[in-house]
């Protein structure tokens, strides 16, 4: 990989925080309304949920700004509000951390367009929304960017490229989502994957939304094995079933934190979880590899 940037990571394992979305939902978010729109007029839910993530044990938590992209945005008709909506949920992030010695990540998930080349009309209008998203979350001040839930690379690129126009001082982190084939959606492996982002000096390289399992150590080793950059892998607590009306995860607790703790013998430098995960989660992890 190219030259890493200002690395946030040591020889401490950095615990990250776990699902958002699902937590929002417990305190009043509806599927299929706009969350980050409910954030941002119920920040204190934001940073409640925050708040209890530290309070688990996170060194590192993520601003509630997955989907706030322009494009994902429009869909609600609140493409217009992009840089307001970011700048107020990465500021209840900080917020929530205070004085307290906590990483504030910007996060960026995928637009929802099907970016197939670089050449394609789909990478510049995904350049363009992540630009606006990405400035905006930088300017209100977070110590590191987590682009993540990324199933088609040429994405990712993307999203450097829109970075990249920021300078290098801000340490970026992307995360990929494999299948139990360890592929992602646009067939790309591990390896590949690295060849194509090696000319931006990523601070870190993983994955997540993955259950723990023999697919998820093969992609964690295979990403250091190609990269060797620092890794971070925030597995899901599985595939969810519907039960009494509501979603229930296979992996429990403590289940999760000792597929963590083998993680990080393999060597992974940051750890959290993904979606079915809850701070409870987040705590059983930390105390498991602490």
């Amino acid at each position: 990989m190219a030259r890493p940037q200002n690395t946030i990571f040591s020889d401490k394992v950095l615990v990250f925080d776990g699902a958002m979305g699902t937590q929002l939902a417990e305190r009043g978010w509806e599927l299929g309304t706009c969350l980050e729109c409910w954030a941002v007029d119920h920040r204190e839910a934001v940073r409640d949920v925050h708040s209890r993530y530290i309070a688990a044990g996170a060194d590192v938590i993520l601003s509630c700004t997955f989907g706030a992209n322009s494009i994902r945005l429009a869909n609600y008709n609140s493409a217009e509000r992009t840089p307001e909506i970011n700048m107020i949920l990465v500021r209840a992030a900080r917020e929530a951390v205070a004085d307290q010695d906590i990483l504030v990540a910007g996060d960026v998930g995928p637009t929802g367009l099907q970016v197939e080349s670089r050449e394609c009309e789909a990478f510049e209008l995904a350049r363009t929304s992540f630009s606006e998203q990405i400035e905006a979350i930088q300017v209100s001040g977070v110590d590191l960017l987590v682009i993540e839930s990324m199933c088609h690379v040429h994405e990712v690129e993307a999203a450097l490229e829109a970075a990249a126009t920021f300078g290098e001082e801000l340490p970026v982190v992307v995360s990929l989502v494999f299948d139990e084939n360890v592929r992602t959606m646009d067939g790309c492996s591990p390896e590949q994957a690295v060849e194509k982002l090696r000319w931006f000096p990523l601070a870190g390289l993983g994955c997540n939304c993955m259950p723990p399992g023999e697919a998820l150590r093969s992609t964690v080793s295979r990403l250091h094995e190609a990269s060797g950059l620092p890794v971070v892998v925030q597995p899901s607590a599985g595939l969810p079933a519907m039960l009494d009306g509501g979603s229930v995860y296979p992996v429990g607790d403590r289940e999760f934190a000792e597929a963590g703790k083998k993680l990080v013998e393999m060597g992974v430098a940051g750890i959290g979880g993904c979606c079915g995960t809850t701070p409870e989660y987040i705590m059983a992890l930390g105390d498991t590899i602490r």
